[in-house]
């Protein structure tokens, strides 16, 4: 397994990463499934990310089509709000440690409609992901792309 390691700093974050490891694991891993209509939104939508966004997936070794999970938030009609989480391979080397009743230190912009947030209290973990491993948490407003109707938009 190639190692890729690199240090990434966003915001009042800084991150050690394994972008190798992280990527050979999303490679392995078949397609998000969900039957959801925000879920199957997302999977297609994410092609549609913004450009600062694919290139933060890109240096964490992340494939943006494959969450842990994803959650659907009350949005429009024509975009769909929420949010998503993965798995890093590598360790927070500062800023991880949120103020007490929160869960992260800050969330930070990484593209118009799009902000992230890491953890090192993982939600979830395969047990075959490789370790160490921290968590980064998306909130985002992606197109509708789907042909039904947005069943979350107002």
């Amino acid at each position: 397994m190639e190692h890729d390691l690199r240090e990434i700093t966003l915001g009042g974050y800084r991150l050690s990463v394994d972008a190798g490891r992280t990527r050979a694991y999303y490679a392995a891993q078949p397609p998000y499934e969900c039957p959801c209509a925000g879920c199957r939104n997302f999977v297609q939508a994410v092609r549609h990310l913004p450009r600062e966004a694919k290139e933060l997936f890109d240096a964490l070794g992340l494939d943006p089509a494959k969450p842990e999970e994803v959650c659907s938030y009350p949005g429009a009609r024509e975009e769909a709000h929420g949010g998503a989480w993965y798995h890093i391979c590598g360790t927070i080397l500062e800023g991880g440690t949120p103020p007490e009743g929160q869960r992260f230190s800050e969330w930070v912009p990484i593209a118009e409609k799009f902000e992230a947030a890491f953890a090192g209290d993982c939600s979830l973990p395969a047990e075959d992901f490789p370790r160490p491993l921290f968590q980064m948490d998306t909130d985002f407003w992606l197109p509708w792309v789907l042909e039904e109707e947005n069943p979350d938009g107002a």
